[in-house]
């Protein structure tokens, strides 16, 4: 028993002093977006799905 245990907190070492080779840091990336919801002529087009088909659909009554 003595030697299981000996082993058990030599294996522990062993990959406490293996992960502490690695050196750890953080990476922050920033995003900026910027939506726009007019078309080419400045009317606005709202897209959207409806009914059972999930055919896109819109309110623009301008047929260009």
């Amino acid at each position: 028993c003595i030697v299981l245990m000996l082993i058990l907190v030599a294996t522990n070492a062993g990959w406490i002093w293996y992960e502490s080779q690695w050196e750890v840091y953080e990476e922050t990336t920033t995003q900026e977006v910027t939506q726009s919801a007019e078309s080419e002529n400045g009317s606005a087009k709202n897209l959207f799905i409806g009914g059972d088909n999930g055919e896109g659909e819109t309110d623009d009554q301008n047929d260009n």
